[in-house]
């Protein structure tokens, strides 16, 4: 994961869909116990930490009604983080996104975040 490349924010309680995006500004390994677990036990047990910024979050009273589900993207995803490599799919989640976020994943890092693009790097388009 680096700078400027987007996440997805999955929820599996009490609704199960995607709630809102960020954009990484920084990633670092912690060096100090931050979760209640580890400041419990005296040590790191998850170094990797991700500095982001929201570029959309629904609003709790909207996450039934206005959720992106993933039944029509076809996206398999596991607990934790997850990248999604196929352009095919990040094609879906984009208009999927479009329609109920108001607003492409690309127009949101655009407005987000300076930093480059991977999708754009690599030459992704909506439009395709």
């Amino acid at each position: 994961m680096k700078k400027g490349e987007l996440l997805f924010f999955y929820a599996t309680r009490p609704v199960s869909g995607i709630m809102g995006m960020a954009n990484v500004e920084e990633t670092t390994e912690g060096k100090t116990p931050l979760w209640p677990n580890e400041i419990r036990e005296g040590k790191v047990k998850y170094p990797y930490r991700i500095r982001f910024k929201v570029a959309y979050m629904l609003k709790e009273a909207d996450w039934k009604t206005k959720r992106l589900s993933l039944r029509n993207v076809n996206v398999t995803y596991y607990r934790g983080l997850n990248p999604i490599h196929d352009e095919g799919t990040m094609r879906k989640l984009n208009a999927e996104a479009k329609k109920i976020f108001k607003k492409s994943t690309q127009e949101y890092t655009n407005e987000v975040s300076k930093a480059s693009c991977p999708w754009k790097e690599r030459g992704f388009s909506d439009s395709k």
